[in-house]
């Protein structure tokens, strides 16, 4: 999964990847997680606050997904 920290995140606080919705765990005012089993390096991440009908209220800077590589594959 991925964690995205930040402040004032709320229910309605829903997190797109390339401009898609995924789907998007809230945990507190300040984490969302989000499963990363789709996420490419390059992808970019937004986070937004929807109202009714998906108005969107405000959206985040975007953040470029960049996965963390383990010592295991770096030797591969």
């Amino acid at each position: 999964k991925l964690i995205l920290l930040g402040e004032n995140f709320t229910h309605w606080s829903k997190v797109f990847v390339n401009d898609d919705k995924v789907s998007t765990h809230y945990t507190s005012g300040k984490r969302l997680e989000i499963s990363t089993e789709d996420l490419e390096a390059g992808d970019v991440i937004t986070v937004k606050q929807l109202g009714s009908s998906s108005t969107v209220f405000r959206v985040s800077n975007e953040m470029i997904y960049e996965p963390l590589i383990s010592e295991n594959e770096e030797e591969e």
